[in-house]
């Protein structure tokens, strides 16, 4: 009986853990196939906001054929969201995805699409993924680094600073110098989040507390 008790304790919190895994939310998720910043209603939408700053010419935000890389269930590939110029000294283009709210929740993960490349440039394109809390300033969790020719799909955890935070901004920013013909795409955003463990693991010692009772009762 005591082993029987032991095994059934450990299914109960794999139980336990394994339902707090997976109770992954999505906070949000853009697609981009209606060329717009709110493509998909069936999630929340934070606000989205572009920045395009640098020293160049001919610098310019649109939409181009996307991809199925990190899509959600069957979206088809539809259009992205593109930034380009045509020369520039330095750059700095940002997707700002705001005011997210993590309360009862860890941070999950932000994972996306992306597609860069230029004809000429000086040290290649690095994008950063960061973070910031109640706009205290950003702190850069994820690196993507050098030119990207063909779509290529990331994720990167978002760290546990975010844990029950109720206004988190993220930021993705491509920067680079001395670039001609440089483009940088985006597709198929997507931010999720994880019920926090408490309630589940709560559950399953309840759980045990009466199997315990149970094996007591056993004479």
């Amino acid at each position: 009986m005591r082993t029987n008790f032991g095994i059934a304790a450990v299914l109960l919190l794999g139980l336990g853990a394994a339902t707090a895994q997976a109770s992954v939310a999505y906070e949000g998720y853009w697609d981009f196939n209606s060329n717009n910043l709110v493509a998909n209603p069936a999630y929340s939408q934070p606000g989205v906001t572009m920045t395009l700053s640098g020293l160049g010419g001919l610098t310019g935000q649109g939409y181009f054929t996307g991809t199925t890389l990190n899509a959600v269930g069957a979206t088809p590939a539809g259009s992205d969201l593109s930034f380009y110029t045509i020369a520039e000294i330095f750059k700095e283009w940002d997707v700002n995805l705001l005011g997210f709210d993590f309360t009862g929740r860890e941070g999950g993960a932000i994972s996306l699409a992306v597609k860069s490349d230029n004809l000429f440039d000086v040290g290649g394109e690095d994008i950063e993924i960061a973070y910031q809390i109640n706009g205290g300033g950003y702190t850069t969790f994820g690196y993507i680094l050098g030119d990207l020719t063909e779509w290529g799909a990331f994720s990167f955890d978002i760290p546990d600073a975010v844990d029950g935070q109720s206004n988190v901004d993220f930021r993705i920013r491509a920067s680079g110098g001395f670039e001609i013909f440089s483009f940088t795409d985006y597709d198929n955003i997507t931010i999720t989040s994880i019920p926090e463990p408490a309630s589940a693991m709560l559950l399953a010692g309840a759980a045990i507390l009466t199997l315990r009772r149970g094996r007591r009762g056993v004479k």
